[in-house]
């Protein structure tokens, strides 16, 4: 199994980012699908049936952005928890805090991105229905750094010498 001896470090805020993007981005996209999918529909079939699957789907879709609060808050704590278990030497601290500073400048230029993406007309009434997402990714550089700068406590506080 690949993932049995991953530990975290500051290299996962990159993965953390991508991750939660393409989770922004590929929700908000689904929401706008179906909404224009339920726009179609209405007018051609009056069933109440109907009706209840489309309240369920649009909930169900809604139901993301608490979700993306737990992913975002989950995987920031599992980082920090198994980079505990990281022996690292403190000379490598430098080297940490210049991957902070990388990750924080790709976090401000995603965080850019994102911004765009959701204030694109076709896609700004959908995405106004995700107020944590946007949250988050508007805030996504001050997060990242506080979340790096907990992972990296949490990296350098178990250094021991000798063997």
């Amino acid at each position: 199994m690949v993932l049995k001896s991953k530990k975290g470090n500051i290299l996962d805020l990159f993965g953390i980012i991508v991750f939660l993007v393409s989770f922004a981005i590929i929700v908000i996209v689904g929401f706008f699908a179906f909404s224009e999918y339920q726009l179609q529909s209405a007018d051609q079939i009056n069933d109440t049936r109907v009706a209840d699957i489309h309240s369920s789907g649009e909930a169900a879709l809604l139901a993301f952005d608490g979700l993306f609060l737990f992913v975002f808050v989950g995987l920031i704590i599992f980082t920090a928890i198994s980079a505990f278990f990281i022996p690292t030497h403190p000379a490598f601290f430098f080297a940490g805090v210049l991957m902070l500073v990388l990750a924080v400048m790709v976090g401000a230029q995603i965080s850019n991105f994102y911004e765009t993406f959701r204030d694109t007309p076709q896609i700004a009434a959908a995405s106004s229905q995700f107020s944590i997402m946007t949250f988050i990714l508007d805030r996504l550089p001050f997060l990242l750094t506080i979340a790096g700068g907990i992972i990296m406590i949490m990296l350098y506080t178990r250094f021991r010498r000798g063997g």
